[in-house]
């Protein structure tokens, strides 16, 4: 799955949440039904770890309550590890149905936050790689695309690129030439037009562009971000190729 490819890149700590208790009281029962963790900023990534297949599991029958989503939408723009805590939760909920948990990740996105470093990105990270299994959700992919390239793009790059890679997995074809871009930064093939910051510590996302570009062609590449400028542009350009060939580019 490519939330789970991205969460491993990133390092993040996956986890899960507890079930409320019923109750007889109407109001209580309104609100009825799975709340994040008590303690999921502070828990340690191996407790945190331990509850992920449990949660995952429970969302898909059991939504999150109106409060414990709050919660963890406050936790989207919290900093260090618990933006990414809360996305990966937000995710999970997602994934169970929870239309409002999907909503909540795009309109973090939308706010077009620059993170003081990588590490404080992965949150957004998280949320474009969780948009990915519903890119193809009326008007997803749309607004993940405005993320990625046109007027007001998110400015991070490692971001833009996941929700490249997102928008890719609906056939978004549109967003290709700014992936071939990015495996382009940085050698003498680099356009440019390029908008974004300079940025030389790319290694994960050219290989998140070269992984994504290659399953869209139907299958594999060469690419590797560490080699030379001669053979990253020549793995490329047999990515282009291959997408000419597959009908994804003219």
């Amino acid at each position: 799955m490519a939330l789970s490819v991205v969460l491993s890149g990133a390092g993040a700590a996956l986890g899960g949440c507890g079930l409320l208790g019923g109750s007889s009281d109407a109001s209580a029962q309104a609100d009825e039904g799975l709340a994040p963790p008590e303690g999921w900023r502070e828990l340690s990534p191996r407790a945190f770890t331990e509850r992920t297949l449990a949660f995952g599991t429970a969302v898909r029958a059991t939504p999150l309550t109106r409060a414990g989503r709050d919660e963890l939408v406050q936790g989207l723009t919290e900093p260090g590890t618990s933006a990414t805590r809360a996305a990966v939760l937000l995710a999970h909920a997602a994934a169970g149905g929870d239309g409002s948990a999907r909503e909540a990740l795009l309109v973090r996105l939308e706010r077009r936050a620059h993170a003081p470093s990588r590490s404080e990105a992965a949150g957004d990270v998280v949320a474009a790689a969780a948009l990915g299994d519903h890119a193809g959700t009326s008007g997803v992919a749309s607004r993940l695309i405005d993320l990625c390239q046109g007027a007001r793009p998110h400015p991070e790059l490692d971001v833009r690129v996941e929700c490249a890679v997102a928008a890719l997995r609906a056939e978004r074809d549109e967003v290709i030439p700014f992936l071939l871009g990015v495996l382009r930064a940085e050698t003498p093939a680099e356009s440019p037009d390029r908008d974004w910051p300079r940025v030389t510590t790319l290694a994960w996302p050219k290989m998140r562009a070269a992984d994504a570009l290659a399953r869209r062609a139907g299958g594999s590449h060469t690419f590797r971000a560490d080699a030379s400028w001669a053979d990253q542009m020549a793995a490329a350009n047999a990515l282009k190729t291959a997408l000419r060939a597959a009908g994804a580019v003219r």
